[in-house]
């Protein structure tokens, strides 16, 4: 996929499992590693206890970790999709 490496600023679609609100929401994440046809493992910048408590609800988890994650244009839970322009 042209323009993917390692590094790169992405945007992530949280799984509704993935926040506490149980809503999809778009987050910043930097792609780690990929492979095949926009396949990628993901860091993805989480918006502290806002977005998830599954720690706990004090825990403060700023880094999520999306492994196995696909591209889709159209913006679909579970995936991830280029920066759109400001």
């Amino acid at each position: 996929m042209e323009g993917l490496q390692i590094g790169r600023d992405v945007h992530y679609v949280l799984l509704p499992q993935e926040t506490r609100h149980g809503q999809p929401y778009h987050r910043a994440a930097k792609v780690v590693v990929f492979w095949g046809e926009g396949m990628t493992n993901l860091a993805v910048f989480m918006d502290g206890t806002n977005d998830c408590d599954w720690y706990g609800p004090t825990t403060v988890v700023p880094v999520y970790w999306a492994t196995s994650r696909r591209y889709s244009a159209g913006m679909e839970p579970g995936t991830w999709h280029w920066v759109e322009p400001a």
